[in-house]
């Protein structure tokens, strides 16, 4: 059954790795290369209203609406992918809904091109805090399991985290998941939950030689 189990794995993370080299991973619209409009309507707007607004006039497209700051009146659009005509007709849609005067149109509605990030810099926040908190559980396993044999210990917490990142990263990349802001709390999720389950694992060893130790004697 184990065999069966990690032949599976194997093959998961070998399509994974496939899929990331050739196609990489399904980013969303915050991470990706699109672009971010920004609109003041200078009063109260309802925000289903201008997602149907949006929707008119790209039906097909990742689109995300957030409002800019915490008085209900502007509101940023990203969306990937927006012709110039679309963005136009969009322009022309926003004026007339919330009644944007010709003179004002260009302060009130501002348009950016962001660029895309990349995911080791989504990533490199949190390397330096996940190596030193690594260092400090191995330490303390070490320690506290030090009967099952240091190296034992260490390398298989190492090998079995290394799996778990990379099933993670190969099922997020085959699903087509889009990495987005849930992106580092899942990784971190995988990461704790996999310490936990060494943990446990470790211990019942611990326990399971220690009751040998006592038949012996």
């Amino acid at each position: 059954m184990k065999k069966i189990v990690y032949a599976v794995l194997a093959v998961i993370i070998a399509i994974g790795i496939i899929v990331i080299a050739t196609v990489g991973f399904n980013v969303d619209v915050i991470y990706s290369n699109h672009r971010e409009i920004k609109v003041y309507v200078g009063k109260d707007y309802n925000i289903d209203e201008v997602r149907q607004i949006v929707n008119e006039v790209i039906p097909k497209e990742r689109v995300v609406i957030n409002k800019q700051e915490k008085f209900n009146d502007s509101f940023i659009i990203k969306v990937n992918k927006i012709s110039d005509e679309q963005l136009e007709t969009l322009k022309q849609k926003l004026i007339e809904k919330y009644e944007i005067s010709e003179e004002n149109k260009d302060n009130a509605i501002t348009i950016a091109e962001i660029g895309s990030l990349r995911i080791r810099d989504l990533v490199r926040p949190y390397v330096l805090p996940i190596i030193i908190s690594t260092l400090v559980i191995l330490a303390y396993m070490c320690i506290r399991y030090k009967k099952l044999g240091i190296a034992k210990v260490i390398m298989q917490e190492i090998i079995v985290l290394a799996i778990a990142g990379a099933l993670l990263l190969s099922i997020i990349a085959i699903t087509r998941c889009p990495v987005n802001r849930m992106f580092i709390p899942s990784m971190l999720t995988v990461y704790v939950l996999t310490i936990i389950a060494t943990n446990i694992q470790f211990t019942k060893q611990l326990e399971n030689l220690k009751s040998k130790e006592e038949k012996k004697a």
